[in-house]
């Protein structure tokens, strides 16, 4: 969408560092050196640490020797080898040059959560003048960023600009850290994220054949909303090394914004790669809950603290799988573990925010997204949450100031440019009220559908009360957008989502009739539908798995209308018969990672059957019975233990 906020991508336009330095790969002339170098290049780690174990046992082509060696190791996890590594090559390294050693033995100590050892070593790299101090530096201020002390790794990170205007020969891995400083400077200038493209592309000019640099700039890219560029980046860097663990977990994180249900996949394979990376163990966590399967994320959090102890991202996800438990002393103990660390740590939030609201759980992600921003006023993504949830609720008006506040501080959040020119058109719509509802429509739709519209929603409304028990909160918002896109935009943020209507709770949105082609949906299907979710997700507080709400509204929608709700189709039967339908322990993944197309569809059928047995066999009252489990706070096991006194598999 086009309008008064334009959003340019970062890598179309100029940067404005005052000097452009050409750099080289920090190299050695050795062709022993040049083969190792290769190997670890291309993701032949064992090859690689053969031949720098070799040359830096024999003292030749120190320190760069040494440094290859143990990251060699540290590709794969060996992480204890490495350091021990680095303690051979400086016993045969020239007397009083350890210090060359320190910048990587620091890196290393740092993702094993030995942060005062890291210091020390990082501090000694810089202290020493190592040629590798960039490296160093750019360590020292995230790890100083990552305790809360932000004015000191500002400073930090700032060095790098003089750093980059006053010195000559940088090599790629000089303006690689360059790029990674820039970066979090972008927070406070966001023109500064120009410039880190800059770096980025000269570190890839530097050394071509290093993957390293288009994977940092990738993800720079994806952090941007921008899926394709760093997708050809992330191509360019597989050509070179299809092995490369970060690579492959910058795919996952791609994946997941692209809703792909390859994510799990793709961090499992980088994951096999390097099975002790902290940070990719807590990303499978995050995976987890957005499926909400709470036990699989505490055990992959769980792992991950095992590797480290101090790992901030391990901690978030046990901190919001104690949240979607119910477990307040859980949550509290990891909350405070975190703050313990980093006091400024408003990721922590902005992840509560998020898991927040792919569980549905919107008021809880708007007061998350508040304390985020409470903690770190510069935390954009923090006020891009907070004023899309508020808008979920049905603040308008807090989320469009939210919102206008995210967009000034980042320009290039496509979802908040978007959202902000719907609200600018929806500031057109005719309302139409009826007992428990209000309408807002096109002006070129309102008139005929206030006729049919607000009567169909009452009927409902009536027909659910009674079989459920509850009502809802009113009044109930319906959005009816005349535009598919504006629909998607209203719901994720982008054109594109498949869905023909969203439920927010007492906010509902969807398509109008003129939206899509004749005969493409049946509208009042799906307006019964959402009202559905209202009741559902109103009576739960928002923590009905997503299965069961799904396959109720089908259910809802059949017992309405003759032909209404989904139905068996041939490829449905062809699922079952290939045994690609999950088991219920499963039952969300076919909704949120679906591993084969049309899975969604049939996911959405497969919980309306199961829901009809269970109301057939059981009666409609163990479904309420059930509702009340998951509003008390359990879990799916633990529903079907208590309503059913027998387990998922039976």
């Amino acid at each position: 969408m086009i309008g008064r906020r334009e959003v340019t991508p970062v890598a179309a336009l100029a940067a404005v560092l005052l000097l452009a330095v050409p750099g080289c790969a920090q190299d050695s002339g050795s062709a022993d050196f040049a083969t190792a170098h290769a190997a670890y290049q291309t993701g032949d780690y064992d090859a690689a640490v053969g031949g720098y174990r070799a040359l830096a046992r024999e003292g030749r082509d120190f320190p760069v020797s040494g440094r290859g060696w143990a990251r060699g190791l540290a590709m794969t996890g060996e992480y204890e080898a490495a350091l021990d590594a680095l303690d051979q090559s400086d016993e045969h390294a020239p007397a009083g040059t350890g210090f060359e050693l320190d910048a990587v033995r620091g890196s290393i100590l740092r993702l094993l959560g030995r942060t005062e050892e890291a210091e020390t070593a990082l501090r000694s790299a810089i202290a020493g003048g190592a040629s590798d101090q960039s490296v160093a530096r750019l360590e020292l201020a995230e790890l100083t960023w990552f305790r809360g002390e932000r004015e000191e790794a500002i400073g930090l990170f700032d060095g790098f600009i003089d750093f980059y205007n006053t010195a000559s020969d940088l090599s790629s891995a000089d303006l690689a850290a360059v790029g990674t400083a820039l970066t979090y400077l972008g927070r406070r200038d966001s023109e500064l994220f120009h410039d880190a493209v800059r770096a980025y592309e000269e570190a890839m000019a530097a050394d071509p054949g290093d993957p390293e640099p288009r994977i940092r700039m990738a993800e720079l890219f994806l952090s941007k909303f921008d899926s394709r560029e760093a997708g050809a980046l992330l191509d360019e860097a597989e050509a070179r090394n299809p092995g490369h663990p970060r690579l492959l977990f910058a795919r996952a994180r791609r994946a997941k914004f692209d809703g792909s249900y390859e994510a799990i996949e793709l961090t499992e394979k980088s994951l096999e790669i390097n099975p002790h990376d902290p940070t990719v163990r807590a990303y499978l966590a995050r995976l987890y809950l957005d499926l909400q399967d709470v036990e699989s994320a505490e055990r992959e959090a769980r792992r991950a603290l095992e590797l480290n102890p101090q790992s901030l991202e391990a901690l978030t996800e046990l901190a919001a799988a104690g949240h979607m438990r119910g477990d307040p002393a859980a949550f509290a103990a990891a909350r405070d573990a975190i703050l313990g660390i980093d006091p400024a740590h408003s990721d922590l939030y902005e992840a509560l925010a998020e898991v927040a609201y792919r569980t549905h759980r919107y008021a809880d992600a708007v007061d998350f997204a508040n304390q985020a921003i409470a903690l770190d006023a510069t935390s954009w993504s923090a006020y891009a949450a907070l004023g899309l949830n508020q808008l979920r609720v049905g603040e308008f008006s807090a989320g469009r100031a939210t919102l206008e506040s995210a967009f000034a501080g980042d320009p290039f959040n496509l979802w908040v440019k978007n959202t902000l020119d719907l609200l600018d058109d929806f500031e057109t719509f005719e309302t139409s009220e009826s007992q428990r509802f209000v309408f807002y429509m096109h002006p070129d739709e309102a008139d005929l559908l206030s006729i049919y519209a607000p009567v169909l929603a009452e009927e409902a409304f009536d027909a659910m009360a009674a079989r459920y028990g509850f009502a809802p909160p009113t009044p109930i918002s319906v959005e009816i957008y005349d535009r598919h896109a504006d629909f998607s935009v209203r719901t994720v943020g982008l054109s594109g989502i498949g869905a023909l209507g969203v439920s927010f709770g007492s906010v509902l949105a969807m398509d109008s009739p003129g939206a899509r082609q004749a005969g493409d949906f049946n509208w009042g299907s799906t307006l019964w539908h959402e009202i559905s979710h209202a009741f559902t997700l109103g009576y739960t507080d928002h923590r009905v798995p997503r299965w069961l709400s799904e396959g109720l509204a089908v259910l809802d929608e059949r017992h309405a209308r003759e032909g209404w709700g989904s139905d068996v189709n041939p490829g449905f039967l062809v699922a079952f018969q290939e045994d690609r339908l999950p088991g219920l322990e499963k039952f969300n993944y076919g909704f949120v990672r679906p591993a084969y197309p049309g899975q969604v569809q049939h996911s959405y059928f497969m919980a309306s059957l199961l829901v009809e047995m269970i109301e057939q066999e059981y009666g409609f009252e163990a479904i309420r019975r059930m509702l009340d489990g998951y509003r008390d706070g359990l879990e799916t096991p633990a529903v079907f233990e208590t309503v059913f006194g027998e387990g998922l598999e039976a």
